[in-house]
């Protein structure tokens, strides 16, 4: 801690200040390395992790010591304009009744659960081919950045029981 009594000469303030420029360049070249490191991580779980008990949107690679997961997700907007577009149409259509099956009025418009599976079905029994682009209209699907976790296992030799568990699967399945 400097003391407030103690004026600095500039060679005290010089030689901080080169420490804190050293600290800040040691900063970026460890946040570089880490970047790297995570790239590397990232392509290895893409190429051989395995999707985690109850995930869907992540995978999974697991060491003696470490486990490391990728998450990839989305965020999904609901344009209000188009929800409204899409209920007049149904409603001039006749099939204005399925529009609450669709979607929920709260200070915006959010999609329930189901909806796309619905509009599928709805299309199967005949609704007019419009309800799809009007109603893919309505949406907007973005894919937030994936972010990566590397944390230790609990007990090693826990190690690779992700792995055993997900290849009993295939095999099932096979």
């Amino acid at each position: 801690m400097i003391e407030k009594n103690n004026i600095p000469n500039k060679s005290e303030i010089d030689a901080l200040a080169q420490l804190y420029l050293d600290a800040d360049s040691a900063v970026e070249q460890a946040k570089e390395t880490r970047r790297i490191f995570a790239d590397q991580l990232a392509e290895m779980i893409a190429a051989h992790g395995f999707l985690p008990r109850r995930a869907t949107k992540s995978r999974r690679i697991e060491g003696e010591e470490f486990q490391a997961t990728l998450i990839r997700s989305q965020s999904l907007d609901v344009n209000g304009t188009e929800v409204l577009r899409l209920r007049m149409f149904l409603t001039g259509t006749g099939w204005g009744g399925w529009f609450r099956k669709l979607f929920k009025r709260e200070p915006v418009y959010v999609l329930r659960e189901g909806a796309q599976e619905l509009v599928a079905r709805l299309l199967a029994k005949g609704a007019p081919s419009d309800l799809h682009v009007l109603f893919s209209n309505t949406l907007t699907i973005r894919d937030n950045s994936a972010s990566l976790k590397v944390e230790p296992l609990k007990d090693p030799r826990q190690a690779g029981a992700g792995e055993k568990v997900a290849r009993k699967k295939e095999a099932k399945a096979s």
